[in-house]
């Protein structure tokens, strides 16, 4: 861990965690050894993207965050989060966030549109008018409405 430095920022009012001058994460508490080794941890894009690929949910460094929101224009963001602009697969996204709880960064493979809204779409590639498929998508599931399936829907059509 020579390579690794901590730093302190009064403007922030909180630590980094830095490595090769890059910010790799930040906090309010002074780091101990174990925060500073699950940093390096979170660093890791191999093992961090296979880890997505086997559905696990990761920690990511505020590095990996931040490039993989500024690689290309996010395809959605939601209030503490974003989709990576790129699917992997179909409806799977790399799905970004911060942990409001621990502060920390994570990422997973994360459908961009509900089951609902991707039948709907499904339907309408299969002939069905948007009247017909919205209908039958509701019918069978009373726990969405109208107005939010239709809210979803706009994005898309």
């Amino acid at each position: 861990m020579n390579d690794v430095k901590i730093t302190y920022s009064n403007v922030d009012s909180g630590f980094y965690i830095i490595r090769n001058d890059e910010d790799l994460h930040f906090q309010q508490t002074e780091p101990k050894d174990t925060d500073i080794i699950e940093a390096l941890a979170s660093d890791n894009w191999t093992a961090r993207f296979d880890d997505m690929k086997e559905g696990k949910t990761v920690r990511v460094s505020d590095r990996i965050y931040y490039s993989m929101l500024e690689s290309v224009p996010p395809a959605k963001y939601t209030s503490n989060g974003f989709y990576c602009g790129e699917a992997y697969s179909g409806n799977l996204y790399y799905y970004f966030y911060r942990d409001e709880n621990d502060g920390k960064r994570y990422g997973k493979l994360k459908p961009i549109k509900s089951e609902a809204a991707s039948k709907v779409l499904s339907l309408m590639d299969n002939d069905y008018s948007y009247t017909e498929a919205l209908a039958k998508t509701l019918s069978e599931d009373s726990t969405i409405t109208r107005e939010f399936l239709e809210q979803e829907l706009n994005q898309y059509i």
